[in-house]
């Protein structure tokens, strides 16, 4: 129709629909692929730089720009955990997640030792150095679970304190020094049979 009634404006749009169709079919096919256990799920990406000096530092931060590109190139939220930077160049491990469902099928491939030959920016006399990385990619928590706080409130813990019974330790508090606080939740308690005062006795 575009072409038909020489609508620029019309032909451009067909187009850009066009390719959103591709797209979203080309992530149907590799979805439909993608049907291990863990498939499904966000990923967690650790890259460590390993035999090659320098180069291998360089290697890896290479190896990490890469990976986030190709995130942030697909609209694919990313998060950054830890990075440990080399003292010349590079890096020597970092730690980052991809938030978006089938990133653990995806990347999954990635992992293993990758290997870089080239010509060394860092030789003063120009030889051809060999330099290792390793790829780590573990499965993340599933995409349709939010996150959810694990932290448990104060309000909802109470830490029992007992006092002493016997004469002249009216006010010492008193309390099992392997007794963990019950969880209000559980249910549970426990108390020692041989409970510790915080100041020692003189003698």
């Amino acid at each position: 129709m575009a072409e038909e009634e020489d609508d620029p404006d019309t032909r451009a749009e067909a187009e850009n629909e066009l390719t959103a169709v591709k797209k979203a079919l080309d992530e149907m096919e590799v979805r439909t692929l993608l049907s291990g256990e863990y498939d499904s799920r966000e990923a967690v990406v650790t890259i460590r730089a390993e035999a090659g000096g320098v180069d291998a530092s360089d290697f890896a931060e290479k190896l990490q720009r890469m990976y986030l590109r190709w995130a942030e190139r697909h609209g694919y939220k990313t998060e950054l955990y830890e990075t440990s930077y080399a003292e010349e160049a590079g890096i020597k491990s970092t730690t980052f997640a991809v938030h978006v469902p089938y990133a653990y099928g995806t990347l999954s491939v990635e992992q293993g030792t990758h290997r870089l030959v080239r010509i060394s920016p860092f030789d003063n006399q120009g030889r051809r150095q060999t330099s290792f990385a390793g790829v780590e990619i573990l499965p993340g928590r599933r995409a349709d679970r939010p996150h959810r706080d694990r932290r448990v409130r104060a309000a909802r813990r109470r830490v029992p304190v007992l006092r002493s019974r016997r004469p002249g330790r009216q006010h010492h508090r008193l309390r099992g020094a392997s007794d963990p606080p019950p969880h209000r939740h559980r249910r549970l308690s426990s108390r020692t049979s041989a409970p510790r005062s915080r100041t020692r006795p003189a003698r």
